[in-house]
């Protein structure tokens, strides 16, 4: 008897070469299939709604579980808890249709983009934190994340190695705001937290990472408001070339949230 779960997911993306499994690499997907490998000597699969990056994190990826056992969805996460690394957690497992997948019914994904503006990041947030300095154009790169917003073309916002039948993308809300470093007693510092969050129907490789890239060289001047404008309105057979900034550093960017139309 095969049976099917819905699993949410937490994991430190830190020492990890992304989600999806790869050979001789320490990956997340790869540790879970191990973890069931070892629960089952049957078949079992793990499918994930988002393929993360080499060193990105998650508070909300989710995955679809199909094993050829009757077991109770309780049983199945403390089993998987209890072998993970302390990297990886099953934060919620329940039963879900045989026809759920995960990526084809997602209706929007969110993510977060941490930032701080000291020379180095909170002690204790390092792992999870990316530093800009010196201090950032708040107001301007304010302004520039709502030009994400709506559906446009987001070629000059991707890198290549992965195939994909349209670049065309819709970006339902971002926004930049700040909360306080200290909003749990190991940061020990005073320093504000810049957040810019993205949600939006789906992402391209490096996508988030790219937009986000764009807005720190606008914060530091090196760029203008008129150039993020062009990027998103790419001329006809224009292909991948007119990138504004590097790629923003993994470290800062979690995969926060993905909403399904329907409870699986």
């Amino acid at each position: 008897m095969q049976t099917h779960f819905k699993a949410v997911i937490a994991y430190d993306g830190t020492g990890y070469h992304g989600w999806q499994i790869q050979d001789k690499q320490a990956t997340i997907q790869g540790e879970l299939t191990a973890c069931l490998k070892e629960l089952f000597s049957c078949e079992s699969s793990i499918l994930g709604a988002s393929r993360t990056d080499s060193g990105v994190h998650a508070q909300g990826q989710v995955a679809k579980i199909s094993i050829q056992r009757d077991i109770q969805s309780t049983d199945l996460k403390n089993a998987l808890n209890s072998r993970l690394s302390e990297q990886i957690r099953i934060l919620d497992l329940r039963p879900c249709s045989p026809e759920f997948h995960p990526i084809a019914d997602a209706r929007q994904k969110t993510y977060h983009y941490y930032l701080s503006q000291s020379a180095k990041p909170p002690l204790f947030l390092q792992r999870f934190v990316s530093t800009s300095y010196p201090i950032l154009d708040l107001s301007l790169m304010s302004q520039a994340i709502k030009l994400f917003q709506g559906q446009h073309d987001f070629q000059n916002f991707y890198c290549l190695g992965s195939d994909v039948k349209s670049t065309v993308r819709t970006i339902f809300h971002a926004e930049l705001f700040e909360l306080p470093a200290t909003m749990n007693h190991f940061s020990f510092s005073d320093d504000k937290l810049i957040v810019m969050s993205f949600t939006g129907n789906g992402f391209l490789k490096q996508m988030v990472r790219l937009m986000v890239g764009a807005l720190i060289q606008l914060g530091r001047g090196k760029i203008a408001l008129a150039d993020i404008e062009k990027a998103l309105q790419p001329q006809k057979g224009e292909i991948n070339s007119q990138k504004l900034s590097a790629v923003a550093a993994a470290n800062g960017l979690h995969l926060r949230q993905i909403d399904y139309s329907h409870d699986d």
